[in-house]
């Protein structure tokens, strides 16, 4: 497995069903992705992916926002770093970060409106 978050049993549920989409939408994309293939991978039922996200909508927006904040926080948390140095260390750890990398490169190009505005912020923080 690529990502530890996906195999660490001390997840909560909700972590793990997070993780495992956050991997499979990462390299199958979004319409590729099936509830049940989340479920399987995060080792849960379909029925406990909706009853903790609703949807599967609403759970790529859970997987958006954590994404997103895990890049921007993790930025931020660095003291007196900047993102160059933050995407270096994703891609430093691939065991680590590999899941997030991918879901963070399909989220910038999927056309959304989630993805669009990070990209906004990415961009600003690149030129600051």
């Amino acid at each position: 497995m690529r990502s530890s978050k996906r195999a660490n049993p001390d997840l909560t549920a909700p972590d793990r069903i997070r993780a495992a989409a956050i991997s499979l939408f990462g390299r199958h994309g979004y319409a590729d992705t099936s509830v049940r293939a989340i479920a399987s991978e995060a080792g849960v039922s379909p029925g406990l992916v909706i009853h903790h996200f609703g949807s599967k909508e609403q759970l790529k927006q859970a997987c958006d926002e954590y994404v997103s904040r895990e890049l921007i926080d993790t930025e931020v948390a660095a003291a007196n770093q900047d993102l160059i140095f933050t995407m270096q260390r994703w891609l430093a750890e691939p065991d680590e970060y590999g899941a997030e990398f991918d879901y963070l490169t399909r989220m910038l190009t999927d056309g959304s409106a989630t993805g669009a505005g990070l990209f906004d912020v990415l961009v600003e923080r690149t030129e600051q």
